[in-house]
């Protein structure tokens, strides 16, 4: 069930041509904290990441990179950047990472994250 959401997902990410953020949001119908948090497959919390991302990403969209940093999304990629949850993953943890500091730069790991990851997935 949650495998095909995040297929979902990742099929309107092609769509939209690496667009993570307002076309893409409702698509993120699960949470991406709690599966990340419970005990599934690499591939799914990987999925679920990247729905993070997403939410992160939409939430730029619709206020600004300074006023998202405030959100509880960006407080949950905090948590997972300080329990390293996704540091075996160089792209994945790039965006972490990126989305913290640099909104330009954010955006330029999300490409690489669209190609190593959502242009690979088998939908």
């Amino acid at each position: 069930m949650v495998q095909e959401k995040i297929n979902r997902m990742y099929e309107e990410i092609k769509v939209y041509q690496g667009d993570f953020g307002d076309p893409i949001a409702p698509f993120v119908t699960f949470n991406p904290i709690e599966i990340i948090e419970s005990d599934q497959p690499e591939n799914i919390k990987i999925g679920a990441v990247i729905g993070l991302l997403v939410n992160f990403t939409n939430e730029i969209d619709n206020s600004t990179f300074k006023d998202a940093l405030k959100n509880e999304n960006a407080k949950n990629i905090q948590k997972l950047l300080d329990n390293e949850a996704f540091a075996n993953f160089p792209s994945i943890q790039d965006c972490l990472v990126s989305s913290q500091v640099s909104e330009d730069t954010f955006y330029k790991n999300l490409q690489t994250l669209y190609k190593n990851y959502v242009c690979s997935e088998q939908t």
